[in-house]
C-alpha cells in the first residue's frame, strides 16, 4: 500500500493526527469521511491516507472505519511538540515496514537518485508517480533513509537511530524561543543534517542534559 499521491505530507500528517484525535483516547472507530470534513480534504484522499498509515500501525481498519492505535495515540500526542522525538518514533515503526526492507535493498550499493528509488517503490503498483516519491518522502522523514547535496537518497543502518525513550524529555523555559532550539538548530536545520550528524546531535543533547540534572541544586 502506498500513501496518497493527492496530498503533501504535510496535509497527510494532518489527517493523522485529525484521526486520532476524532478517535480519542478510546480509540473508537470513526469514519474516513468524518476525518475529511475535520481536515478539509477529500474522502479519497483521506481513505488513501489511513491505508498507508493501517500498514504502519499507528491506525487500524478498513473500508472507510478506523481507529487510532495505541501506536498511534503516544506518536500524535508527540508529533505538534517534540518532532525529534516523534521522527525517532517514526523510524521504529518503519522498521519491518516493506517499503523500509525494498529501500535498503535498492540502496545496498550506494545512493541512487529519488527519483529512481520512488520508481522503484512504485514498481507493480497503481497510481500517480507522486506516490512512490511520497513513499521516499516519508522513509526520509522517519531517518530511514537520507538525501544527499546531489539530490541522491542512502539508507541508514538498522539500529542507528536511537529508541525514543532514551531521548531528553523536552524543556520549557521563559527565555526560550517559541519555535524551540537543539544545540543552537531549529527543527528546519536539523532535518536537513545527515542522518549520522542528526543522532549524534541528539546523543550529545541528552548527554548534556544528563551533566545538568547531575548538577547539584
Amino acid at each position: 500500500m502506498l500513501p496518497t499521491g493527492r496530498a503533501s505530507l504535510r496535509h497527510q500528517r494532518e489527517v493523522f493526527l485529525g484521526a486520532v484525535r476524532l478517535s480519542g483516547p478510546e480509540r473508537l472507530v470513526i469514519k474516513s469521511t468524518h476525518v475529511a470534513k475535520e481536515v478539509g480534504l477529500s474522502g479519497d484522499t483521506v481513505t488513501e491516507s489511513l491505508r498507508f498509515f493501517d500498514t504502519l500501525g499507528i491506525v487500524t481498519g478498513a473500508r472507510g472505519r478506523y481507529a487510532a492505535t495505541e501506536e498511534g495515540v503516544a506518536l500524535a500526542e508527540v508529533w505538534p511538540a517534540d518532532e525529534t522525538r516523534a521522527r525517532v518514533m517514526l523510524h521504529h515503526l518503519f522498521e519491518g515496514h516493506w517499503a523500509t526492507d525494498a529501500a535498503r535493498t535498492a540502496l545496498a550499493q550506494g545512493p541512487v537518485e529519488a527519483e529512481a528509488l520512488a520508481q522503484h517503490l512504485q514498481l507493480g503498483l497503481p497510481g500517480h508517480p507522486r506516490r512512490g516519491l511520497y513513499v521516499v518522502e516519508w522513509l526520509i522523514e522517519g531517518l530511514i533513509i537520507h538525501p544527499d547535496r546531489h539530490g541522491r537518497v542512502y539508507a541508514t543502518s538498522p539500529g542507528q537511530v536511537p529508541p525514543a525513550s532514551t531521548l531528553p524529555q523536552p524543556r520549557k523555559s521563559e527565555h526560550e524561543p517559541s519555535d524551540g532550539y537543539v544545540m543552537g538548530m531549529c527543527n528546519e536545520e536539523l532535518r536537513r543534517l545527515p542522518t549520522s550528524q542528526y543522532v549524534s546531535v541528539l546523543r550529545s543533547f541528552k548527554t548534556m542534559i544528563e551533566q545538568v540534572d547531575a548538577v547539584p541544586a
